[in-house]
């Protein structure tokens, strides 16, 4: 693959990503929050959803700081995107990750 070929990929993931933000931010402002505000009115199937919501933010999170620490840099500000945007936030995460030349790889030796 050339040059201009892996450019307009990595384009065309950031346009994907992007939108993908957008789309999560207005979503959790308009369904995720209440949850927070009230669960227990809510049916119970939902506590279950937010219950597993809480359960993946912290592994997300847990993920984060250690491979953020590992790098040398600081997890604080990716860890709140996380929280904020969940998966989206991840997914922003690791492609600026693979951006980074330096980083060791996720899994593998320290």
């Amino acid at each position: 693959m050339n040059l201009r070929a892996r450019q307009a990929l990595m384009l065309v993931g950031w346009l994907l990503i992007l939108g993908l933000t957008i789309y999560a931010s207005v979503t959790a402002a308009s369904d995720v929050i209440p949850m927070f505000i009230a669960p227990w009115t809510l049916p119970p199937w939902t506590l279950l959803v937010l219950t597993d919501l809480l359960v993946e933010l912290t592994l997300i999170s847990i993920f984060i700081y250690w491979d953020s620490k590992r790098r040398g840099k600081n997890p604080w500000a990716w860890i709140v995107v996380a929280l904020i945007l969940g998966g989206v936030g991840t997914l922003d995460y690791l492609l600026v990750r693979s951006l980074d030349k330096d980083a060791p790889p996720v899994l593998g030796s320290r």
